[in-house]
C-alpha cells in the first residue's frame, strides 16, 4: 500500500507483476485446486494427504494440504491442495489423469471434493 501510495499504480503493478514471475503465479503461472471438507478436520487433511501422494508425476507442483481462509462453515473443516504449473495443458492433463486415481482412494468417499481450475479465491 505505501509503494501504491507513494509512486502510483504504475509501479504498484509493475512490482505485483514481478513478484507474481518470481511465485509462478498468473497470469505467467497455472492454478488449481483440490477442495475438500467434511465434518471432521482428519478425514479432510488424511484425503489430501493421500491425494498429493497419487498426483501424477511431472512439472506441476503440489502445496499443502492447508487450512481455507474460512477453516470451518457450517459444522464442516474444509482445507485444500494448491497445485502450480508454469503449462495450462500439463496441468489439465495431469489432472485428467489424476481424477480416476482420486476416485479410487477410500477416503474419497468420507469428503466432499471438488477441483476448481483457475480459483478467483482461496
Amino acid at each position: 500500500l505505501e509503494l501504491l501510495l507513494s509512486r502510483g499504480y504504475e509501479a504498484y503493478a509493475r512490482w505485483q507483476l514481478e513478484e507474481r514471475v518470481a511465485a509462478g503465479l498468473p497470469p505467467v503461472g497455472f492454478q488449481a485446486l483440490l477442495r475438500a471438507e467434511a465434518h471432521q478436520k482428519q478425514q479432510v487433511e488424511q484425503f489430501l494427504r493421500e491425494a498429493a501422494t497419487v498426483f501424477p508425476a511431472g512439472a506441476t507442483r503440489v502445496f499443502g494440504p492447508m487450512p481455507a481462509i474460512m477453516e470451518r462453515l457450517g459444522g464442516r473443516s474444509r482445507m485444500y491442495l494448491m497445485l502450480l504449473s508454469e503449462s495450462r495443458r500439463d496441468l489439465h492433463a495431469q489432472i485428467d489423469s489424476w481424477l480416476s486415481r482420486l476416485r479410487a482412494l477410500k477416503t474419497a468417499r468420507q469428503v466432499r471434493w471438488s477441483i476448481d481450475v483457475d480459483p478467483q479465491d482461496l
